[in-house]
């Protein structure tokens, strides 16, 4: 009898709430060859899992928590079930194009010294989306927080960090793409530490010091929706945050890189207090969604928590 032959590569997606868009993501996938789908549901309260079921068989599979366990362990069950050499972490709002997952992983094949490919994402309408960063300072991370997002262009170091001077015609080294699409070799898993936000730069920052690099590929695109993968909750996207600010002084100190970890805490506490200070002139939802951003940051809490 022949042993079943293990997949090139592994598709891991978490979902949570995302009904409107994993239906395109799953078939997106089941048309490609020699992969399989491992979707990890964090207790989706719509009918997201009724959605997966009819498509449930020997190359699509579903892990279906009865809690959430967020973005990170959500991923980390995928990568320990997959059987493939490559992994690729795409989230529920991303599908594929046709045939260019193989051309990714070929990428790899060809080229030892890489320990990740990304492709480039479009909006629906074809549009080029750019969310490839470097990785984050402080100076940055202050700049998207807290300017309206019609000056951030007027701080170079916004500017640096999205990487607006490189040129992206021809495959080139990034070091932190969109954690939208990733595929890499399997062999990491994601940091634990990290909730929701903030494990995918971990993951770029370890495979760079592992010694392999990270390469984005122009002409190979995903299809990518913005922020529709479960997040568009206005209460939701206020723990989300709280969830990247924890997640980033983590990372900086992790990192070795406690001179940011202070300048970091110094701004953001600073920032988030001035911004409660005038909150009175904002309504009582406000001003308390305030409050509570500035209170839970200076406490530095784990907000894992506030998910359940």
């Amino acid at each position: 009898m022949e042993q079943k032959r293990n997949p090139r590569i592994s598709i891991v997606t978490v979902t949570f709430n995302c009904a409107s868009v994993i239906e395109e993501n799953i078939q997106s996938i089941i048309k490609e060859s020699d992969v399989e789908a491992i979707i990890v549901d964090n207790n989706s309260q719509d009918n997201t899992k009724q959605i997966i079921e009819p498509y449930l068989n020997e190359r699509v599979k579903l892990i279906a928590n009865n809690t959430n366990k967020g973005f990170t362990e959500g991923n980390n069950l995928g990568i320990k079930a997959a059987k493939g050499q490559y992994i690729l972490l795409l989230n529920p709002d991303a599908s594929l194009i046709p045939g260019v997952i193989h051309k990714l992983a070929d990428y790899l094949d060809e080229n030892l010294q890489f320990g990740a490919v990304v492709p480039s994402l479009l909006f629906p309408d074809g549009s080029a989306q750019n969310y490839t960063r470097r990785f984050p300072t402080p100076a940055a991370l202050w700049v998207e927080s807290f300017v309206p997002q019609k000056y951030w262009n007027a701080f170079p170091c916004y500017k640096k960090f999205t990487c607006q001077h490189l040129d992206f015609s021809k495959p080139r080294e990034v070091e932190q793409p969109a954690g939208a699409a990733i595929l890499f070799r399997n062999q990491w898993l994601l940091d634990e530490y990290y909730f929701n936000y903030v494990s995918d730069v971990d993951l770029c920052k370890t495979i760079i010091k592992d010694g392999f690099s990270i390469v984005q590929i122009p002409h190979l695109h995903f299809v990518h929706h913005q922020s529709k993968g479960g997040t568009e909750n206005k209460a939701l996207r206020t723990i989300l945050d709280l969830d990247n600010y924890h997640g980033m002084r983590y990372y900086f100190r992790k990192h070795g890189q406690n001179y940011y970890a202070i300048i970091y805490t110094i701004l953001f506490t600073v920032s988030l207090f001035a911004r409660w200070i005038i909150a009175p002139l904002m309504n009582k939802s406000e001003q308390d969604q305030r409050w509570f951003k500035f209170k839970m940051f200076l406490l530095n809490k784990d907000i894992k928590q506030l998910y359940v």
